[in-house]
């Protein structure tokens, strides 16, 4: 609002989440009211050239084969942020987080008809799983749903938490010549993985920063695919 006070034609680049839930209208109205300005929130996962990579790989070893199974966990620790005050948002929780990068993830996915109906969805049609924390209402949300895509069932697991380390488990790359070293930076505190299953393959994208089992870490801005 103070922006747009001074330039009511200003280009704003937001964080997610834009706003609380009670300040939906009010925001709404504030766009209506600026048709000249321009505000853009940040959505980079929608572009990931990671997930280009897998939908290829999809219709590569399963073409015509519909996606039956989807499993997105993104973790991050923000402990010591919230420690210290920061991130600290008893509106959304975990909820204001992660979980709308793992929303863009889904989108990739999904055909528009049915991203839509899932999130015009009841929550009672969904299994929910949530760890209450007094600081941040909601630290870590597990759901579980059944979608009709297509005239077919598909099953979504979403996970993540914003105070819980991750564990690395899977497999320790089979090759670590080149492009995998140990030490490279500190533990990492948020992974970010995705599986989806088609046919009788899986298909499984570890995005950036990527630590496998063993400690073994790629560079930052690289990611791991793979196809089993």
């Amino acid at each position: 609002r103070s922006i747009l006070a001074r330039d009511p034609a200003a280009r704003i680049l937001l964080e997610k989440p834009a706003c609380q839930a009670h300040e939906l209208d009010a925001f709404t109205d504030l766009l209506t009211r600026h048709p000249a300005a321009r505000i853009m929130v940040n959505d980079q996962y929608q572009q990931a050239r990671a997930l280009d990579v897998v939908a290829g790989l999809i219709d590569e070893y399963e073409p015509g084969s519909p996606i039956h199974r989807i499993m997105i966990t993104f973790t991050k620790d923000r402990s010591a942020d919230i420690a210290g005050g920061r991130f600290v948002d008893r509106s959304y929780g975990v909820l204001g987080y992660e979980w709308l990068h793992m929303l863009a993830v889904l989108r990739r996915f999904l055909p528009a008809e049915a991203f839509t109906a899932y999130l015009d969805a009841h929550p009672r049609q969904a299994t929910l799983r949530a760890v209450y924390d007094p600081r941040l209402f909601v630290s870590a949300l597990t759901e579980h749903a059944t979608l009709a895509v297509e005239g077919a069932y598909l099953h979504l697991e979403l996970h993540s938490s914003i105070t819980s380390p991750a564990v690395v488990l899977g497999s320790a790359p089979r090759q670590t010549a080149g492009v995998w070293r140990r030490g490279i930076r500190p533990d990492d505190d948020r992974h970010r993985y995705l599986t989806l299953h088609a046919g009788r393959t899986h298909f499984t994208v570890q995005l950036d920063p990527v630590t496998a089992a063993g400690g073994w870490q790629l560079e930052r801005n690289h990611h791991r695919v793979l196809v089993e």
